[in-house]
């Protein structure tokens, strides 16, 4: 009887877990669908848009030079946050090979150049999706989570940066 309760009160917390998740979910695409608006009437100035997978995009400095490939490294300068304006990280300098990031990542890193400056809005099918992001058992980012990442290009590799073979 016991152990019987312990599960029904564990698939109850779950039930409330996922409903929680689910109406986040609902804020979450709600927000993405306000900022088309949003997007669509900024000024000319602004290039913004968004793209077919759902990515929306304001460019502040187009850059020049090189674009990146998925086998690229980047180094970026970047602040990302959640719509509620937490924000969850910032780096004044990361290394990386765009191919391992999140999908909106990769979609805008791969149609832009060296010293781009861009605001993202990625939705959660193309960042951590359904399942978030845990660290310490705790949600860093909750599952259903758009993003929104203000990035700077600072340089582009083809190949592995020295100091970091």
């Amino acid at each position: 009887m016991k152990k019987t309760l312990i599960i029904f009160s564990v698939a109850l917390m779950f039930c409330a877990c996922q409903k929680d998740f689910s109406l986040w979910r609902e804020k979450n695409e709600e927000w993405l669908k306000d900022k088309v608006s949003y997007i669509n009437n900024l000024p000319d100035s602004i290039e913004s848009g968004v793209s077919a997978s759902g990515l929306q995009y304001e460019i502040f400095h187009r850059g020049f030079g090189e674009v990146p490939k998925s086998t690229s490294y980047v180094t970026v300068k970047y602040t990302g946050w959640l719509i509620d304006s937490t924000q969850f990280e910032t780096s004044t300098g990361t290394t990386f090979i765009v191919g391992n990031v999140i999908k909106g990542w990769q979609e805008i890193l791969c149609k832009s150049h060296k010293n781009a400056h861009f605001k993202i809005h990625v939705p959660y099918d193309l960042a951590y999706g359904k399942d978030g992001s845990k660290s310490n058992n705790h949600f860093r980012i909750p599952p259903y989570s758009t993003l929104i990442f203000d990035i700077e290009i600072l340089e582009v590799y083809q190949n592995s940066p020295a100091d970091l073979n």
